[in-house]
């Protein structure tokens, strides 16, 4: 494999302020020298934008999207103004990021790494179908997360004051109750934690940073039933490419035909938006391994033609970002110009991942 898609989370410090910067893989449509041609494909009853600040677990915002839709299409409710009983943890979303019985049968307590950072799409879905048990956002918040910190786009502040708590409690005394007990209060007063000083002391010790993320942000109660987010369906997972998809010697627009065909197909036979992961390096160079990428859900099609040249076209996708409502609007709603976000998957398989009935 050319590239490790299953780092799907972007480490750039700058991302916080993404609506201010102009990255070259959301290539917007200049409206002045492009015109829409044909028919528009346009998901409706989306959930709501929601931002992942600079914290870098877009596949989990990616996943929880999907879900949240398709719980909405089951019901008839509007997506619009779910509250956080009716929405999927981002944060809990992250543990499905491996298949621990390689396809049988799996419980939530298989899925004992922790709280992984770089994940595709595809894992999380398959791992909280399989389980029935993601925790709602009302038990496992994302504002864990940002609570406390002054300037929330600041990257390094988000991510380092876990991991300096995480050598902190490296060093305590596990057997010692009274000092693990007044390190607990200490700590859920200093990062507005929603777990009891129970779940707080369970994270001392941990083997790893994941476990101890897993610990102290999941309340244990979070595995519960009642605080699960009920599944309106009996679901599965797409995906796309396959290892069939593509003949030898097809050029890159070929192959990004079929991809577009594809992600129309999912969107206006199934009502279903998809999810596509991408390597986000920049420059880019489509021959060596990626370092950095995202995940983006994809909620509509268009066709753009030069208003010059009416037959020099390029498909034009609409994506769900999780960086804020600002960049959305900035962005003409989500959107750019999809042979660009195609190319970046290196054409590999399983990079578009969507919801269907077992059935399908």
């Amino acid at each position: 494999m050319k590239v490790l898609l299953s780092l799907l989370v972007i480490f750039v410090s700058v991302v916080g302020n993404a609506s201010a910067l102009d990255f070259p893989f959301f290539e917007r449509v200049d409206k002045k020298i492009y015109k829409v041609v044909g028919d528009t494909i346009a998901l409706s009853n989306m959930p709501p934008v929601r931002n992942q600040s600079s914290v870098g677990i877009c596949a989990g915002f990616a996943a929880a999207t999907l879900i949240e839709f398709s719980n909405c299409q089951a019901t008839g409710k509007p997506c619009g103004n779910l509250t956080d009983d009716e929405k999927a943890s981002a944060i809990d979303l992250l543990r499905f990021s491996f298949d621990p019985h390689k396809g049988q049968d799996t419980m939530r307590p298989d899925y004992n790494k922790g709280l992984i950072e770089g994940n595709l799409v595809r894992f999380l879905l398959l791992g909280a179908f399989t389980t029935e048990r993601i925790a709602k956002e009302s038990c496992a918040p994302f504002t864990q997360f940002t609570d406390g910190i002054e300037n929330p786009d600041d990257q390094v502040g988000l991510w380092n004051r876990y991991e300096k708590l995480y050598e902190r409690t490296k060093q305590l005394n596990t057997q010692d109750e009274s000092q693990c007990q007044a390190e607990a209060l200490k700590i859920k007063n200093e990062f507005n934690l929603v777990g009891n000083e129970r779940d707080i002391i369970r994270s001392f010790g941990s083997e790893t940073y994941s476990i101890f993320l897993d610990r102290l942000l999941v309340p244990e109660s979070c595995g519960v039933r009642k605080n699960a987010l009920k599944l309106q369906g009996e679901w599965g997972v797409g995906v796309f490419p396959k290892g069939d998809t593509f003949s030898a010697g097809q050029s890159d627009k070929q192959k990004q035909e079929i991809i577009v065909n594809e992600v129309k197909r999912v969107m206006t036979d199934l009502g279903r938006p998809v999810a596509i992961g991408f390597c986000a390096d920049m420059p880019f160079d489509s021959k060596v391994k990626c370092t950095h990428g995202h995940s983006v859900v994809l909620k509509g099609y268009r066709l753009a033609c030069k208003k010059r040249a009416p037959n020099d076209c390029r498909p034009v996708f609409q994506v769900q970002n999780s960086w804020g409502e600002a960049w959305q609007e900035e962005h003409d709603d989500g959107w750019v110009f999809a042979d660009e976000l195609i190319r970046r998957t290196y054409y590999e398989q399983f990079t578009l991942a969507w919801i269907k009935d077992k059935t399908e």
